[in-house]
C-alpha cells in the first residue's frame, strides 16, 4: 500500500508523565473521507518505517477504516490530558489578534457561521432579544428569515450568515471593524452569554471524537498580523486564549497544560 505522506518529527524523544497529563507522539491521517488519529509512543514516532508498517497493518485489519485516494500522515506531538488531546502547536506557535490589522476578517470570512454546542444554540434563542438592539438591520433581516442558528453542509449548528455567504448574522461593525454583537451586550451587562466559544477559542479549534477530543491550533491566512504580533510579544497561543481554554475545560485542566508546556519550552532552549 502506498502513502503519499507529509512527515512532522517530533523534537522531542521521550515521554513525560504529569498528574493526568501525557505528552505522546500521534499520527494524524488526514483522508479525502475525513481525519483519522492513530497513537504512537514517541520513539515509534520517530521511527518513520515501523509507523507506516504499524498504520498498514492497523488499516488491512480493518482497526482504521481509512477510503479515499489521497492519504496524508502527519506526525506530532500530542499533550493527553483526561478525554482531550491538545496539538504542541499551542505551545510552539505565538498568536496576539491585531484588530487594528485585520478589522475583525474572522467575522466576516469563511464557508458557514461560528461553530455552536448544542447548549449555545439554545442559548442564542433565549438571548436574542437582548442582543437585538445591537445588530445591523441586515443581521436581524438574516436571523428573522434564518432563525438564530442554522445547520450548515457538514450537519454542524452554526450561527446563520448575512446573504447565506457573508458576515456572520451577530456581527456589528464600529469605525470599519468587525465586533460581536453578542459580546458587546454582555459587555453592557444585558446578558450573561459572552460569546460562543469558537469564537472565543479562536484560532483554536475543538473536534470530537467518540474517544476523545482533538484541541488544534488552525492556520488561517487573514490572522497572519496576529502571528506576527504573537512573535513580536512572544506569547504562545495556549497564553493568549487562556480566558477562553478557563472557560470550556477548568482551571484544573488548564494547570495541566501549563505544566506539560513549560516541559517543552524547557527542552527546546536546551538544543
Amino acid at each position: 500500500m502506498f502513502f503519499p505522506f507529509i512527515f512532522h518529527t517530533p523534537r522531542i524523544e521521550i515521554k513525560k508523565q504529569y498528574p493526568k497529563a501525557t505528552i505522546k507522539g500521534v499520527a494524524k491521517i488526514e483522508t479525502a473521507k475525513g481525519e483519522v488519529f492513530f497513537e504512537t509512543d514517541l520513539k515509534t514516532c520517530c521511527r518513520t518505517k515501523e509507523v507506516l508498517s504499524s498504520v498498514e497493518d492497523a488499516i488491512e485489519k480493518k482497526i482504521l477504516n481509512v477510503l479515499g485516494p489521497k492519504i496524508f500522515i502527519y506526525f506530532c506531538l500530542m499533550i493527553e490530558i483526561g478525554r482531550t488531546l491538545i496539538s504542541d502547536e499551542l505551545v510552539e506557535k505565538k498568536f496576539v489578534c491585531d484588530l487594528n490589522a485585520c478589522k475583525g476578517a474572522c467575522c466576516v470570512h469563511g464557508d458557514s457561521g461560528a461553530p455552536l454546542e448544542d447548549d449555545e444554540a439554545k442559548m442564542l434563542k433565549k438571548i436574542y432579544p437582548s442582543v437585538k438592539p445591537y445588530m445591523t438591520e441586515k443581521g436581524i433581516q438574516a436571523v428573522e428569515k434564518q432563525g438564530e442558528w442554522i445547520t450548515d453542509s457538514d450537519g454542524d449548528k452554526v450561527t446563520p450568515l448575512v446573504g447565506g455567504n457573508k458576515e456572520c448574522a451577530y456581527t456589528v461593525f464600529e469605525k470599519g471593524m468587525a465586533l460581536c454583537g453578542i459580546e458587546k451586550a454582555w459587555k453592557d451587562g444585558k446578558i450573561k452569554f459572552q460569546k460562543p466559544i469558537s469564537c472565543h477559542l479562536y484560532p483554536v479549534r475543538i473536534t470530537s471524537y467518540k474517544k476523545f477530543d482533538a484541541v488544534n491550533y488552525e492556520v488561517w491566512n487573514i490572522c497572519k498580523p496576529a502571528c506576527a504580533c504573537g512573535e513580536k510579544l512572544e506569547v504562545p497561543v495556549y497564553k493568549f486564549v487562556k480566558t477562553a481554554l478557563l472557560r470550556k475545560f477548568g482551571s484544573a485542566w488548564y494547570k495541566k497544560l501549563e505544566a506539560a508546556a513549560k516541559f517543552i519550552e524547557t527542552q527546546e532552549e536546551k538544543k
